[in-house]
């Protein structure tokens, strides 16, 4: 009995292209198994070619326990269709679509209760429509859109509680218009101003109680003239003078009765 049992396992050592233990498979588009694999060791997997070299069917990682970690398909070279990466137990983590070699279609996430992740957008291998975040909760964490591959329109972040807590505005990639960070209560923190990329106008801090703690002022990303930082009653704490982004003439300080108490030159 032993030595059937023993001719058995052999048996099944041979049987599997690279004997007992081994944790790498390689089939063909309709499953059969791929009887000349080109084996990877580093990363586990079997690469598949056909008669002129290239990438054909279905490619698979495993993990050490026999269960698969990642599985995808090649058409001529080309990834096509659908690619999984699986947590530990099974559960789908990732699945990403593909066409003619470029990710097309929604690429979502998933936690290891189901929950979705993250939800992508694709469109020829690039970034398109919107992408989002979410909580465990089921609940939006970010969402922001792209148009062919590049940031566009508004980019925003929440609290738990679907409050904003910050939010950016894009054309065309780069950062336009209003930046703007909100405390919790839904108040703003601060607002910054941009314009192709760059920081341009002013930038504006405030207390809990909406009054402005700072501010000052840019020119095509570089500060310029006056930098104010106030006291929790609007008077003046502060001032500091710019140009081209480098400081200028005096910076002054005041008490709370407006008395200068400071002023350094420069």
């Amino acid at each position: 009995m032993k030595k059937l049992s023993v001719l058995f396992i052999l048996s099944l050592c041979l049987f599997n292209l690279y004997g007992c233990g081994s944790s790498i498979k390689c089939y063909n588009a309709d499953w059969s198994l791929n009887k000349n694999p080109d084996k990877d060791s580093n990363w586990e997997i079997i690469n598949c070619y056909n008669t002129d070299g290239k990438k054909e069917g279905k490619e698979i990682y495993y993990y050490g326990n026999w269960q698969i970690e990642q599985e995808w398909n090649y058409i001529d070279d080309k990834k096509e269709g659908t690619r999984i990466k699986y947590y530990g137990n099974w559960q789908i983590e990732i699945e990403w679509y593909f066409k003619n070699g470029l990710e097309e279609g929604k690429r979502i996430s998933h936690y290891e209760n189901w929950e979705i992740k993250e939800e992508w957008y694709f469109k020829n291998g690039e970034e398109n429509w919107e992408a989002k975040y979410y909580y465990e909760s089921w609940q939006v964490e970010a969402e922001w859109n792209y148009i062919d591959g590049k940031k566009d329109w508004e980019r925003i972040y929440y609290y738990v509680d679907w409050q904003i807590g910050w939010k950016w505005n894009y054309i065309a990639g780069e950062e336009d218009w209003k930046r703007s960070f909100y405390y919790e209560n839904w108040q703003i923190e601060s607002e910054w101003y941009f314009k192709n990329g760059e920081v341009d106008w002013k930038e504006i801090n405030y207390y809990e109680n909406w009054q402005i703690k700072f501010e000052w002022n840019n020119k095509d990303g570089k500060k310029d003239w006056k930098r104010i930082k106030y006291y929790e009653n609007w008077q003046i704490e502060a001032e500091w003078y710019f140009k081209d982004g480098e400081e200028i003439w005096k910076r002054t300080y005041y008490d709370e009765n407006w008395k200068i108490i400071k002023e350094e030159n420069y």
